[in-house]
């Protein structure tokens, strides 16, 4: 093996152990139930089934993501929580593998790059929808990539690919956003071609736009948005990323969708991205490629406005970053006479060697593996964060009546105690403002939050121990019937 392949793969090893965790989340549960009912029933709901606030409501959101859901669902049947983490630390390492061969420069540089791209986005790795989104988006983007530096031309492949995004999750927004941001770096190179004002808009102007890359890019613009209709919820799926931002409770107190707080260490790799990127740029003789600036300029703007972008913005940096940075480090190796890897097959005390070093590379994984894997691991760790020993008392004694729940909690609930529609949970698409900032008067205890509880008949309140709704109870109204150090449960005084 030359020393050439042997770094690639610890490339992606690293990369696969770092994303070789825990990778169950707060919304994960109610994408396996969704996931669930789908397969059961064999049919995608198009109404909400889970909560009694929204229940019969149209809901898109199983539209946009049943086939991972169905796929998660079928993956956490029949291997748990083992097989969510397995197929999560693929797909992150697939999204790279792609990313990958977007870039420039050598293989050390591609792997510092790659390392570095991957903790930016790293906290966003979770069993969710969302992976499919983390690697189609790096798929558009290489083949965007190829289009614009004259590689290969694969464009006709974005629709195809957005059949597939749209049936996988919301997310698919971002494969228009991508394909938009470099259809406007083409078009503004296109007005730049007729050089006076008196070119603009003449005939031969106009044809050498339509049969050029302009055209093409907006015939497949023309592709992308048949594409979207075709999915359970038809057309009108092309509405239903404008309605989620339109949400105003989104930023409010959902984190994912907030400025990031750049006084948690999670959130900092994305400073350090942006800073390295300046630094690159100061010292880089290369001309700031057009499309490269919009590209980054938006994304940043986008990581900035809302964490959950981050993500997306780590695998646009990549091969941007790798750009500028190419030609620093071939002068860096030529002044250390090191002028890249070889392909040569090394001789054989070396060869020794790396075999030694791919044996304890693959038998760190295997520990991490060891590690994340078990079943009694991930359950311990849902515990933490999940108000299971709650869940266990309810199983025990079940209670009669609507249930206000933390929103945190909603899709835990939704996929252990199904008899017990929620009030609320992680498909802010379903409950918009109406119902987020409803529940939200009533968890701080807001005027006439009393009258909002006897406007939902609520019976049983379970929520976090420390939520200030549980210190404003009237006790002569409600009873204490459960607590631990992570939830309490009320339920009404008849």
């Amino acid at each position: 093996m030359s020393i050439r392949k042997l770094v690639k793969i610890i490339i992606f090893l690293s990369i696969f152990a770092m994303a070789m965790r825990v990778s169950i989340d707060t919304d994960t549960w109610w994408h396996l139930k969704t996931g669930e009912y789908i397969i059961e029933n064999g049919e995608i709901p198009q109404t909400d089934i889970f909560s009694h606030t929204r229940f019969g409501e149209s809901w898109r959101g199983a539209s946009a993501g049943w086939t991972m859901q169905s796929g998660l669902f079928l993956i956490y049947l029949n291997l748990g929580y083992a097989g969510l983490n397995i197929f999560t630390a693929c797909m992150v390492t697939l999204a790279f593998f792609i990313i990958y061969k977007s870039m420039s420069g050598g293989e050390f540089l591609k792997g510092f790059i790659l390392i570095f791209a991957a903790v930016v986005s790293s906290v966003f790795w979770a069993a969710r929808p969302y992976l499919m989104t983390f690697v189609l988006s790096a798929l558009t983007i290489l083949i965007l990539e190829d289009y614009r530096w004259k590689r290969k031309d694969r464009l006709w492949v974005i629709p195809l690919i957005m059949i597939l995004w749209v049936n996988s999750h919301g997310g698919f927004v971002y494969g228009v956003i991508i394909w938009g941001l470099y259809g406007i770096a083409e078009g503004i190179i296109w007005m730049g071609q007729a050089k006076t004002i008196k070119n603009f808009f003449t005939k031969d102007w106009f044809l050498s736009g339509l049969k050029g890359s302009v055209g093409k890019l907006l015939l497949i613009g023309l592709l992308m948005i048949l594409a979207i209709s075709i999915n359970p919820a038809g057309p009108s799926m092309l509405l239903y990323p404008f309605e989620t931002v339109s949400i105003a409770a989104l930023q409010d107190f959902i984190q994912e969708w907030q400025s990031p707080n750049f006084h948690d260490i999670n959130a900092q790799p994305f400073v350090w991205m942006i800073i390295a990127f300046l630094g690159i740029f100061g010292v880089s003789k290369d001309k700031l490629a057009l499309s490269d600036f919009i590209l980054l300029g938006t994304f940043t703007y986008m990581g900035l406005l809302a964490g959950r972008n981050i993500a997306i913005f780590a695998l646009i940096s990549a091969p941007i970053f790798s750009r500028y940075a190419a030609p620093l480090a071939v002068k860096l190796g030529d002044k250390f006479n090191f002028h890249g890897l070889s392909d040569e097959i090394p001789k054989k005390p070396l060869r020794i060697i790396n075999i030694i070093i791919l044996i304890l590379l693959f038998s760190t994984v295997i520990l991490k593996m060891a590690v994340v894997l078990p079943t009694n691991i991930n359950q311990a760790h849902v515990s933490d964060y999940l108000p299971s020993k709650a869940i266990d008392y309810l199983k025990e004694n079940p209670l009669k009546g609507k249930i206000l729940n933390t929103y945190n909690w909603g899709g835990y609930l939704i996929w252990e105690i199904p008899e017990h529609p929620v009030f609320v949970d992680g498909r802010t698409d379903l409950y918009r403002d109406e119902i987020l900032l409803e529940w939200l008067g009533i968890m701080k205890a807001d005027q006439g939050w009393e009258e909002k509880l006897d406007h939902w008949d609520i019976d049983i309140i379970f929520i976090e121990r420390n939520m200030y709704l549980a210190r404003e109870l009237n006790l002569d109204e409600w009873g204490l019937v459960y607590q631990d150090e992570q939830a309490v449960i009320y339920t009404r005084n008849q």
